[in-house]
């Protein structure tokens, strides 16, 4: 099974790189938003997504007292 993961998360980051391609190729005419491209650039990457925290909301904190 750890193969076939490995194979998926792989076959992710080639989807991934081609869509930048297609993105460079396109410029100033790509659909793409500037988060798309930062999330297929995470993929590429392979960063790990950003996880919230509670203590980052805006209101951490806040008291209605």
């Amino acid at each position: 099974m750890i193969g076939t993961t490995n194979f998926i998360g792989q076959d992710a980051v080639q989807l991934a790189k081609k869509q930048l391609e297609r993105h460079i190729e396109r410029g100033a005419s790509s659909q793409l938003s500037i988060f798309e491209v930062a999330k297929l650039m995470d993929v590429v990457r392979q960063a790990p997504p950003k996880k919230k925290c509670d203590h980052e909301s805006l209101f951490f904190g806040f008291s209605a007292n």
